[in-house]
Parts: structure tokens; C-alpha cells; sequence
């Protein structure tokens, strides 16, 4: 189609490029995008040029959202890195059966992107060094949603019934439903902040924050909220040893912190009710409104914070707001 043929006579590997995919239509892919990139392999020029797919509904970069459907068992991105400082923004990538939907790249960046419709292990499985701010993953049917590798960084992601597993990396006001944050590595640093995690209209015995023991030690989770959980954070080894353990409030969760010691474990607090105010559906596009925080306990008056200052718990900010607790990218939600 149209999209594949720009894609075969895109050459340029040092100026930068970026391709506006009109939003409407789904455009059915034949082979990976990477692989039809003209020119052999096809490296970006870096992050002042990057290669950039983003969508637009009429004129470029209005917010309207592309539609790629995958080749049958086959990835729409597969590539190593000599695709550094790739760019997907606004958009879905679906359908891509066993294969993942992205499989590879170094320093990737995807901002309001949607993932669904794979059966892979890992439905989308990236290197280090990348970042996703607003994206929806759901519809993934294999053991791992998103697998990252160290210095990820993850902002107002909505995990669907979708895992993440990753080396090292931060979760700054995320939502999950059902499950939650495995880590592997040797002692690297991960930050799961202001996050949200519901386990369904039920108990499950998921935990929402899997530590390693050999890298237990730089961890930091504080200010969430969990109901319906197995666990919010739950080690391996009863030797294992956290940094901070602070600010977090749980309801309806049967083990709260297994083999947790923590050098910081203060302002944590059991709850007698949910802390989410639930109006609404619990879905991606709903969001801040069925996570918004409940009058309970310290939900809504503050979390933890080293300077005394009350800060904010979860995903959203006090009841009725529209935003989460990190001033949003200027490219999403507009």
C-alpha cells in the first residue's frame, strides 16, 4: 500500500524523518516496518533527528491516531540497535498474533499508543533506555504484556490484564488491573511511584510489585493505592532489603508486604473501604475518573514526602480531577 511503498523509498539515515499515517483507515502491513525501510539497514539520526510514525486525523500532528494492523505472526517492529531513537506516537498497533507487537529497539519512545491483540510472552519487549507515557496495553494473552530492559521509564500507562516485567526502570502514575510489576536484575534501581492498582471486582492472589532479592535493595514504592490483591509488594527472600516502603494505602489485600524490610516503612496504612471512587467503568478512557481517590483514610489528605509536605496517593490527583499527579507531556491528552 501507499504506507509501504514510502516505507521502501525512505532513505535518509542522518536528517531525521517523520511519517504522518492518517487516522480512518487500517493499514494491513505485509512484513515488519523495519524490514522495509529502503536504503539496507536504516539507522536514526539520534535525538535531535529521530524516525518518527506518528498519526493525525487532517493536518499533521492534531492528535488523530493511525491504525496498524501486523502481518499474520508477525511483529510491526523488530529490530535491534541500529534503530535508536525510534518514535511511535498516537496510535494503535494490533493484531500481530504469536509474534510481538514490537520486539526490539534500543531508546524507543511511544506517547498515547495503544497495544493489543497478541499472544506472545512478550507482546512488546524493548531495550533499554525507552519510555512510554500514555499508552494502553490490554488484549495480551501470553505471560508478559511489556518486558523493558534498565532505565525505562513508564508515566499514566493503563495495564489491562497485562504484566510488566522489567531490569530497571520507573512507574510514575500508572494503573493496573488484575496484575502488576515483576523485576529482575542485580541490584539496579526501580521507582514504582503514585501508581494505582486494582485487582478486579474480586480478590486474586496477584502480587501488584514482585521484587528479586538481588535487586531489592534500590527499590522505592510509595504513594499507591491496592485493593484486591494478593500482595502490594512482595520479595523473594526474607533477606532482601528496600530502600523506601512509605506512603501506601491498601484495601481488601491478604498479604500487604511479604518479606519486605525497608530501611524507610512508614505513612503505610490499612483501609476499611476502596480507594477509588469508581465511577465509571475501570477502562483506559475512564480512568481518571474510576481511580480517582476515595475519602478514606489518608487517601486524600497526603502520602509520604521526606520535606513533611503532604503529597498526593495514586494514579490521580483529588477527586474530580482530570489529571494525574505529574504534569502530563505536552503531546498527550490534549
Amino acid at each position: 500500500g501507499d504506507f509501504e511503498s514510502a516505507l521502501a523509498a525512505e532513505s535518509s539515515q542522518t536528517n531525521g524523518t517523520q511519517f504522518n499515517i492518517k487516522s480512518g483507515t487500517v493499514i494491513q502491513l505485509t512484513a515488519e516496518i523495519s524490514g522495509q525501510l529502503g536504503g539496507g539497514v536504516w539507522a536514526s539520526g539520534g535525538a535531535t533527528s529521530p524516525l518518527i510514525f506518528r498519526g493525525y486525523d487532517s493536518v499533521k500532528d492534531d492528535g488523530g491516531r493511525f491504525d496498524i494492523a501486523c502481518a499474520t505472526n508477525t511483529s510491526a517492529w523488530s529490530a535491534g540497535a541500529t534503530f535508536d531513537m525510534v518514535c511511535f506516537i498516537d496510535g494503535v498497533i494490533r493484531d500481530s498474533g504469536t509474534a510481538a507487537l514490537i520486539n526490539g529497539g534500543d531508546r524507543l519512545t511511544f506517547v498515547n499508543m495503544e497495544f493489543t491483540g497478541s499472544s506472545a510472552n512478550r507482546a512488546v519487549e524493548v531495550d533499554t533506555r525507552s519510555r512510554f507515557v500514555s499508552c494502553h496495553f490490554h488484549g495480551l494473552t501470553g505471560s508478559v504484556g511489556a518486558f523493558v530492559g534498565d532505565a525505562s521509564y513508564f508515566y499514566d500507562c493503563f495495564f489491562d490484564s497485562a504484566r510488566v516485567q522489567q531490569y530497571e526502570g520507573t512507574f510514575d502514575g500508572c494503573f493496573f488491573i488484575e496484575k502488576g510489576i515483576q523485576h529482575y536484575g542485580s541490584f539496579n534501581p526501580y521507582y514504582v511511584t503514585n501508581c494505582s492498582f486494582y485487582g478486579g471486582p474480586a480478590a486474586n492472589t496477584s502480587t501488584a510489585v514482585y521484587m528479586f532479592s538481588s535487586g531489592t535493595q534500590n527499590a522505592v514504592v510509595k504513594n499507591c493505592l491496592c485493593e484486591n490483591f494478593g500482595n502490594l509488594v512482595r520479595d523473594t527472600s526474607t533477606n532482601a532489603f528496600a530502600a523506601l516502603v512509605a506512603g501506601n494505602s491498601c484495601f481488601s489485600v491478604a498479604n500487604e508486604y511479604t518479606n519486605v524490610n525497608s530501611a524507610i516503612f512508614q505513612d503505610n496504612e490499612t483501609l476499611s473501604a476502596s480507594p477509588f471512587e469508581k465511577t465509571g467503568l475501570a477502562t483506559f478512557a475512564n480512568r481518571h475518573n474510576f481511580f480517582a481517590p476515595a475519602n478514606e483514610g489518608n487517601v486524600r489528605t497526603g502520602g509520604y514526602s521526606p520535606t513533611g509536605t503532604p503529597a498526593t496517593r495514586g494514579a490521580v490527583g483529588f477527586a474530580g480531577s482530570t489529571t494525574s499527579t505529574v504534569t502530563k507531556h505536552p503531546l498527550v491528552h490534549r
